[in-house]
């Protein structure tokens, strides 16, 4: 059948994990595209592999995406590590030290 795309402009990670799981659970998705703006931690993450937490958000006319944390990505980290608790466990401790994964 025919695939779908699902683009979601947030800085929060709630919608698109829900593709995700949609994706997971047998629904035709194709992409799904996070849409966002200069607070860009979740772009960073999947385009550098990078996720840290910058000095301070930068003010846009989209507040909702204004954030310096993505939050629900820690669901995402937990699938990543292969489901193991204790993995993700040890990369958020070190996220709370350090403000880096």
């Amino acid at each position: 059948g025919k695939k779908i795309s699902f683009s979601v402009p947030t800085g929060n990670f709630g919608d698109i994990l829900a593709g995700y799981y949609a994706k997971r659970m047998g629904l035709p998705v194709d992409r799904l595209v996070v849409a966002t703006n200069e607070n860009d931690i979740v772009h960073r993450f999947f385009s550098k592999g990078e996720y840290f937490k910058p000095k301070g958000v930068s003010p846009t006319l989209s507040p909702s995406m204004d954030i310096c944390v993505s939050s629900n990505f820690e669901r995402f980290l937990y699938h990543m590590s292969g489901d193991d608790a204790d993995t993700l466990r040890g990369w958020m401790e070190t996220f709370e030290k350090t403000g880096e994964l």
